[in-house]
């Protein structure tokens, strides 16, 4: 059977129909949003749904406990560092070593003749001869090491007082030297032997036991202070001084010990000084008496010790003074050379022998380094006055027309005057 429709009953159905299709549709979708969107409230519920999510990121998110044998962890790259980064950290400056200097002054030959006691007893009424050095006190007071070639032993008065050309000298003598301040005492000359073995051994045991502190050389009683290097430390700077003679005018055999300038020794003896001091000074009594040059000799023996690494010679026994010099030994060193002082003071009848000449040296340490760093020649003048009696000795820049015209000398050299004493100076200081 056919059923049919009409135009109105067509229409009707499909309006019906549309309107279900749409129900449908939007059903589907309310189902499909979530709660909230629902409306769904319950406080409990949405509490629990919280508290889940939050232990559940917990979980997720803890760090592992770290453990001492773990492997560490790779560090992350970090940027390249910047300029200022790269620069090294400040450091403090290297402190520079300080400089420390200290100066020597050397006089020459104390030459005591007995006329210089005998005016001091009959001005003053005893030996102490100190009236006779008071001028030049300041002198050994202005220097850190005072030296001088006593030239006459000092054997004291129970060995009886001597002229040439055997001297002796009262102990008086000694303690003149002290109260001078000066600081090492030069003993090997050609005059040590004056008193024999009692004159050398009255020397050492009266410094020894008297003044310590004066460093004695050049003369022994054993082997083993012999073997010892003598060195006088000043301002923390050590300085060993060797002292050795050509010879003596007299021997005596005996249980003392006189350094002779055996040039064996003496090479060993400096090898063995600079192990042990800053500085090596050679005190060496040579040459040719009166003689104002020195000879091959001494250019020789210089020249050795240069070689060997002396840094200071001091010469006398010439009684006139001499050249001054710097020489340069095999490895390049330099030495200082006086090779002659002259005398400090004595009675001798020349003019030449009036004048003294006055070491004066600056030695330096900065650190390591060692060096002669100045170096000056001046002069003294024994006064001497055949009238009135007495012994002096003067600066040169202290002497004048006038006191040489009161010196004794002219009754022995009529070569004597202001005038050739300034010219030996010139020819001989420093330019």
């Amino acid at each position: 059977m056919s059923i049919k429709r009409d135009k109105k009953t067509v229409k009707v159905i499909t309006i019906l129909s549309g309107i279900l299709f749409f129900g449908l549709v939007m059903g589907i979708v309310i189902f499909s949003l979530p709660d909230t969107k629902r409306g769904k409230t319950d406080k409990d519920e949405s509490v629990a749904e919280a508290e889940s999510t939050t232990a559940h990121i917990k979980e997720e998110t803890a760090a592992p406990e770290t453990q001492k044998d773990t492997e560490p962890l790779a560090e992350p790259p970090t940027e390249p560092p910047t300029e200022k980064e790269t620069e090294p950290e400040p450091t403090e400056p290297e402190t520079e070593e300080e400089a420390i200097s200290i100066d020597l002054i050397a006089f020459g030959d104390n030459l005591l003749h007995k006329g210089i006691f005998d005016w001091n007893m009959m001005l003053n009424g005893d030996y102490r001869i100190t009236s006779a050095y008071e001028n030049i006190k300041d002198m050994v007071a202005s220097a850190d090491i005072a030296v001088v070639n006593q030239e006459t032993v000092i054997g004291g008065i129970d060995l009886g007082l001597h002229d040439y050309p055997r001297f002796n000298a009262p102990y008086d003598t000694a303690d003149v030297l002290h109260e001078l301040g000066f600081d090492v005492v030069t003993t090997a000359n050609n005059h040590i032997y004056d008193m024999g073995v009692q004159g050398i051994i009255n020397q050492i045991d009266y410094f020894k036991n008297n003044y310590p502190d004066i460093l004695l050389t050049g003369t022994y009683k054993t082997a083993e202070e012999r073997a010892q290097i003598p060195i006088f430390e000043a301002k923390g700077i050590k300085v060993a001084f060797l002292n050795y003679t050509y010879g003596h005018n007299r021997f005596e055999k005996g249980d003392v010990i006189v350094n002779m300038l055996d040039t064996d020794q003496v090479t060993a003896d400096i090898v063995r000084a600079k192990e042990a001091a800053d500085f090596v000074c050679v005190c060496v009594h040579w040459g040719e008496e009166n003689k104002k040059v020195e000879n091959e000799q001494q250019q020789a023996l210089a020249q050795l010790m240069s070689d060997y690494g002396a840094d200071l010679i001091i010469g006398t026994h010439p009684h006139v003074v001499q050249n001054v010099t710097v020489l340069t030994g095999k490895d390049g060193n330099s030495t200082l050379c006086y090779y002659s002082l002259g005398n400090l003071v004595s009675l001798q009848h020349t003019t030449p022998t009036m004048l003294g000449g006055v070491a004066k040296v600056t030695f330096t340490k900065v650190g390591d380094a060692k060096a002669i760093t100045a170096f000056d020649y001046d002069f003294v003048v024994t006064q001497w006055d055949a009238m009135h009696g007495g012994c002096r000795v003067i600066p040169w820049k202290d002497y004048t027309p006038e006191l040489a015209a009161e010196h004794g000398m002219p009754s022995f050299d009529k070569t004597f005057s202001y005038d050739t004493l300034a010219a030996i100076v010139e020819k001989y200081r420093l330019k």
